[in-house]
């Protein structure tokens, strides 16, 4: 049995969180030009106003470190100074390690041969320990910093959303109007998502943060609640319940307010059905961070990221009206000459209603009958089919459109069973409905 959508009480819960948002979310906006009066780039060592005895002492006990002749090839990227809670500089994993205490120093963010490190330093440097942090961590810091920096505002006002690595397609990070001269180089980097009063900022790094390209705010979404990419070419889309954020896989995101309120609802849906997970799809990877208790089979996954390629497709209000689709059903005829149709939709949402627009229901295929249509669309071909019932004069006409991706032709008994398959889901629909 399929799982009917409750989507008005949805409906009306979203559409109260989209009525407090409405004003940043209504007008998407330019993104594709460097942000205005934000010059974030990487700061010179020389012009950096650090301290040089703590910036030598890191680059010193750095080269010692890494059996280096010299300091020479170590590159500053950020310095920041910070009251260390404990006597090991917040370096140690082990909690009660340390003793506690109240210590001046800085966070030095380094680069050498590509690879990122960071060192915590006294005020002095006559105290240098390193730390485990990982590369994406590393480059977190450095934008936020460079965005504060930019803003005028302390670290602690900014919240970082996400950092994804990218492989930027030129040396411009996927921002071609800078105003430099761009080469067509595939540039490993990262893609930083941070927030500040209500407004998304995006920057764009290279793989070991001394390049830091940012691009004009947008509004902001909040934690994105669904995460997807995939397509071709590549499509990189996050949404919240406030709104979706969506641009190519090597370029800059825009931010779109949903179109009409359903969206946000059945995203709601998939969020309080499922626990979180990621996923390898054939319909592209996904992410969803659910608060379920239902664990989603792979079927379920791959309904997820499904919709999500519809929304993507049609996010931007020009898309494909057969998108999406698996297959369409039409049976008209009978004493009463009735004329029924039935959409479901690769997500495994259907709608039910009669051929003059009247919607008779709308529910969400079982994981068992997810399971079925997959194994149609990736086995068959694409096909049309008509079916009468000559035997009667008042008998039944049935047309199938289905738009499958596979290589095998459907016999007899497939079509058949499709297209029982298709009146049973309406009748049960509109059992439901009465």
């Amino acid at each position: 049995m399929h799982r009917s959508l409750h989507l008005t009480g949805l409906i009306w819960l979203v559409a109260l969180l989209l009525s407090a948002c409405a004003s940043s979310l209504a007008t998407p906006i330019d993104r594709k030009t460097p942000l205005a009066n934000l010059p974030i780039t990487a700061t010179p060592a020389e012009e950096t106003p650090a301290p040089p005895a703590a910036v030598l002492a890191a680059q010193t006990s750095l080269a010692n470190m890494l059996s280096l002749p010299d300091t020479q090839t170590i590159v500053l990227l950020s310095l920041q100074p910070v009251n260390w809670s404990d006597t090991c500089l917040e370096t140690s994993p082990q909690s009660g390690a340390c003793d506690p205490a109240n210590i001046p120093g800085y966070r030095v963010l380094l680069t050498v041969n590509g690879q990122l490190y960071e060192m915590h330093t006294n005020s002095e440097g006559s105290l240098v320990l390193p730390t485990n942090t990982s590369p994406t961590a590393i480059i977190s810091l450095i934008a936020e910093q460079r965005l504060a920096e930019a803003l005028n505002r302390p670290l602690s006002d900014l919240r970082l959303i996400s950092i994804a690595p990218v492989l930027w397609s030129n040396t411009c990070l996927g921002m071609p109007e800078t105003g430099n001269n761009c080469s067509v180089q595939t540039t490993p980097g990262y893609r930083v998502l941070i927030e500040i009063d209500n407004l998304r900022y995006e920057l764009h790094t290279n793989s070991d943060g001394s390049q830091v390209s940012a691009a004009a705010p947008q509004p902001g979404i909040g934690l994105p609640q669904l995460s997807w990419q995939g397509g071709a070419p590549c499509q990189t889309l996050e949404m919240s319940v406030l709104g979706l954020s969506l641009g190519d896989c090597d370029g800059v995101l825009m931010t779109y307010s949903f179109p009409t309120p359903d969206l946000p609802a059945q995203l709601f849906e998939w969020i309080t059905a499922y626990g979180p997970f990621i996923a390898q799809t054939p319909a592209g990877s996904v992410q969803l961070l659910g608060n379920g208790q239902q664990a989603a089979s792979p079927s379920q996954q791959r309904a997820v990221a499904e919709w999500a390629a519809w929304v993507a497709h049609n996010a931007p209000g020009q898309g494909d009206p057969t998108f999406g689709l698996a297959f369409e059903w039409r049976r008209s005829g009978g004493i009463g000459g009735v004329c029924e149709t039935l959409q479901v939709m690769r997500s495994g949402l259907m709608t039910g209603s009669t051929c003059d627009g009247k919607i008779i229901g709308q529910a969400l295929l079982s994981d068992e009958e997810l399971t079925q249509l997959y194994a149609w669309l990736d086995e068959l071909t694409a096909f049309e089919q008509t079916t009468s019932d000559p035997a009667t004069a008042d008998g039944f006409e049935q047309h199938l459109s289905f738009w499958g991706n596979g290589t095998q032709a459907s016999d007899a008994a497939t079509q058949t069973a499709l297209l029982e398959f298709c009146a049973r889901q309406f009748d049960q629909l509109r059992s439901s409905s009465q």
